[in-house]
């Protein structure tokens, strides 16, 4: 047979010598692989066969408990080789016809099938295809199919077929088959080695080894602080009732008793005769005639005879103490000592009881019954508190309704942490800064009118704030022995979750639009795409973590330099191709210029 040798095609490095068919169709539950409701069959190419790009990789996946359609929206397939990194071979067409798997799984999966012309260069060598299917309820890859298969270099065999016993021969004119006789030539120069591969990507975190032994226990710890003193306890049992004492000296005669009723008047008697003048009295003491001082000064007894001026002096308008001139109603020269509170109008202002409570301003502070340790300064600061340790509120009704929370620190007036009930370890700074429930704990709102919504969360500023600035980036930890549930991403998902993202400029609802725009994908959309992997949830659908969306766009930067490097090496597969074909061409006599176009 002789066959003439018209035209070499190249399909992205892999030189085409024969039309693909479709995937064979085998019984559809030989060689399944299962994974929970997954089921995954590679029909071609066959385990341990022979293949030369480009070559068919097809067969069918699905998952039984799909609520529609096969349950499986793409494969992707990647070739390992016996050293050296995977190579990704591409994503396979979804949707191809199966009525073999339809006759067994139902109709529903009538187009399980999915076929992939494999047209990346390989070299010659043992290779396991890996075929990995992804669940569409989920988006992750659960399921994987290994088949081996051996890559073959490309001979003029695969040019001119010949008989078992014939060999490719060129006459001048045209490629045909002849009978060997000659005997066989020298092996040819070994051609230039290929350019390494790029790396693969890494594979999963194997499992957690077993716990080592115990160390030795540490030097212990410096002593703690002494923590504050716990309230009085209940008062104990009332004791047994002593013996009686002996009888105590008789007391002094008692007052004299109320003067009884007056009896009814009996008849008027005579008039008596005048009696005798009584003696007249004793004289009494002298007056004091030693008094002397200073005018508008109170006096000050030094002898019972003798007086001076006080430290009180009274001018007719102001009182003074310790001054000689007064410049208001009460001037007082030196500290003011009090036991108990000061009160103004009936009001209490001031006061610090014996647990370390100080408060300033009326209605502060006013319904304590057990607390310990906090601040109130300012109108109805911790006005409720009654239970509450440790919390300081600076500014009018600042922590008002806080009963039983602790270590909360309200600085601002109108109602700063007016909500907090219960709540601890709460801060808010600014004018009406607050939290939106009454029990969260470790919140934090900066600014006026800020509001926080969760524990654990610092909020800055309210909606009208357009600008957080510094003069540094803000910086967050990011050490690998910190973090742990390490989970590969597939470069290539995230690229195609990209591309469907809507990217527009906006600004916020309220702001002025012609000042304050900006750049960059909906949260709803970013959470949609990203929001869960096989570990558990990334996020919010309403806000955006600037980490996360630097992660997502490290993976894709690495995928788009993956896609670069494999570019690479199919332009060096197809040179290395070209220049074998070349080789064979020139191992026969060229044909004459004349011939060449002869059928």
């Amino acid at each position: 047979m002789r066959v003439r040798v018209q035209k070499l095609t190249f399909v992205a490095g892999a030189l085409v010598l024969c039309v693909l068919g479709a995937a064979r169709a085998t019984a559809a539950q030989e060689g399944v692989v299962a994974s929970g409701a997954l089921r995954l069959s590679t029909d071609a190419p066959a385990t341990g066969s022979s293949v030369l790009p480009p070559f068919l990789v097809g067969g069918w996946a699905l998952e039984t408990s799909a609520a529609s359609g096969s349950g499986v929206d793409a494969v992707h397939v990647w070739a390992s080789p016996a050293i050296g990194p995977a190579i990704f071979l591409g994503v396979a067409a979804m949707n191809a016809a199966r009525p073999d798997v339809a006759a067994i799984f139902g109709a529903q999966f009538q187009q399980a099938g999915f076929n992939l012309v494999v047209t990346t260069a390989l070299s010659p060598g043992n290779y396991t295809l890996q075929v990995l299917a992804r669940r569409a309820s989920t988006g992750t890859f659960d399921i994987v199919e290994q088949v081996p298969v051996v890559v073959r270099g490309v001979t003029l065999s695969d040019l001119v077929p010949c008989a078992a016993d014939q060999v490719p021969r060129f006459d001048g004119a045209a490629w045909g088959c002849a009978t060997a006789t000659g005997p066989q030539g020298p092996a040819g120069p070994a051609g230039p080695t290929g350019p390494i591969g790029p790396t693969g990507v890494t594979g999963p975190i194997g499992p957690t080894g077993a716990a080592g032994a115990n160390g030795s226990t540490g030097a212990t710890g410096p002593t703690g602080a002494t923590g504050p003193t716990g309230t009085t306890g209940p008062a104990g049992p009332t004791g047994a009732t002593g013996a009686t004492g002996p009888t105590g000296a008789t007391g002094s005669t008692g007052a004299t008793g109320a003067t009884g009723p007056i009896g009814a008047t009996g008849p008027t008697g005579n008039t008596g005769p005048i009696g005798p003048t009584g003696n007249t009295g004793p004289t009494g003491p002298p007056g004091s005639a030693n008094i002397s001082g200073t005018p508008g000064a109170l006096v000050k007894f030094t002898t019972p005879t003798t007086g001076g001026d006080s430290l009180i002096v009274d001018d007719g308008a102001n009182i003074g103490v310790g001054k000689a001139s007064t410049g208001a109603k009460l001037d007082v020269a030196g500290a003011i000592n009090a036991d108990a509170q000061y009160n103004l109008r009936g009001d209490r202002v001031l006061g610090m009881d014996d647990l370390a409570n100080l408060y300033v301003g009326i209605g502060a502070f006013s319904a304590n019954v057990s607390s310990f340790g906090n601040e109130a300064l300012g109108f109805n600061a911790l006005s409720s508190n009654t239970t509450g340790l440790l919390n300081v509120a600076v500014g009018n009704n600042a922590l008002i309704s806080n009963t039983t929370g602790e270590q909360n620190t309200a600085v601002g007036s109108g109602f700063v942490l007016g909500n907090v009930t219960t709540g601890n370890n709460n801060t808010a700074i600014g004018a009406y800064a607050d939290v939106t429930s009454a029990g969260l704990s470790n919140a934090t709102a900066i600014g006026a009118n800020a509001k926080v919504n969760a524990s654990n969360k610092v909020r800055i500023g309210d909606t009208h704030v357009t600008v957080i600035e510094g003069q540094v980036a803000f910086t967050f930890p990011s050490d690998r022995n910190k973090k742990e549930n390490f989970e590969p991403v597939d470069g290539e998902a995230v690229l195609d979750k990209l591309r469907a993202f809507t990217l527009t400029s906006w600004n916020y609802i309220g702001q002025d639009s012609t000042e304050f725009r900006h750049y960059g994908p909906m949260a709803q959309d970013f959470f949609a795409a990203f929001g869960k992997d096989a570990v558990g949830t990334i996020g919010t659908p309403i806000t955006m973590n600037s980490g996360d969306e630097a992660g997502i766009l490290m993976i894709a930067v690495q995928a788009l330099e993956k896609r670069t490097a494999d570019v690479k090496q199919l332009e060096a597969r197809i040179a290395q191709l070209e220049a074998q074909v070349q080789a064979l061409l020139e191992a026969g006599e060229r044909p004459p210029a004349s011939s060449a176009r002869r059928k």
